[in-house]
């Protein structure tokens, strides 16, 4: 008896979060939200469409920590993949931010960008493939905490 090792894998991110196609900068876009926020952050991942060797990029939206507000929290639970605006926003934003870290990826400082939606201040954090601590990059340690919690 054979085992189907393919069925034995975790799922990845992108196959278990509702997704958008979306258009920024004439560029097309794959954009994924967590479903809705189980702690203190929501993962949105978003990926340009007809490159196969593009990366997911993946990142955490959290309360600006420096105006933290209890309406910003709440705020994550209602980020809408469906509003389109929204969308380009958090991926002109997202962009940037990887620009900024390509530059120098070792200042953490570079990872992360503040965002204003519908008055709500938030910080995206890029989980960088290319940055490891403690031996595994920031992209599995948070995908991984991610997909944990979606099965908690």
């Amino acid at each position: 008896m054979s085992v189907d090792l393919e069925s034995l894998r975790e799922p990845y991110l992108t196959e278990i979060f509702p997704s958008s196609e979306i258009e920024e900068e004439n560029e097309k876009y794959l954009c994924y939200v967590e479903p809705e926020v189980r702690g203190h952050d929501r993962c949105f991942i978003f990926k340009k469409i007809g490159d196969e060797y593009e990366e997911e990029n993946v990142f955490q939206i959290t309360p600006d920590t420096r105006n933290l507000s209890e309406k910003s929290v709440e705020f994550l639970n209602v980020v809408d993949i469906k509003d389109k605006e929204v969308m380009k926003m958090l991926i002109a934003k997202g962009n940037e931010i990887i620009q900024k870290s390509e530059e120098d990826s070792m200042k953490l400082a570079n990872l992360k960008g503040n965002i204003q939606i519908n008055g709500v201040p938030l910080e995206m954090s890029y989980q960088s493939p290319y940055v490891n601590i403690a031996g595994r990059s920031l992209y599995d340690q948070y995908t991984h905490r991610v997909l944990d919690r979606q099965y908690m």
